[in-house]
């Protein structure tokens, strides 16, 4: 496979975590306003993780293959 062929289908792999991450940066933002106290931010953490997941299950992204692991074993 030549080099622009690899980086076509890098830039293809890359995009649902870009689209994950942009969605991600404006959630969070919208709700740090209201996140005072820790369980609060460790409720909001959680559902950040279970929207990650969810992106890694429906995606073929390397990143998220290699990511979810470490996400999968850390305690909220």
């Amino acid at each position: 496979m030549n080099l622009q062929a690899q980086m076509t289908e890098f830039e293809a792999s890359a995009e649902p975590l870009q689209d994950w991450l942009n969605i991600t940066e404006v959630r969070v933002q919208e709700s740090s306003a209201r996140l005072h106290d820790l369980p609060a931010k460790r409720q909001e953490l959680s559902k950040l993780q279970v929207s990650f997941m969810d992106l890694c299950a429906s995606s073929d992204c390397v990143y998220c293959h290699s990511c979810s692991n470490r996400l999968c074993t850390r305690t909220v």
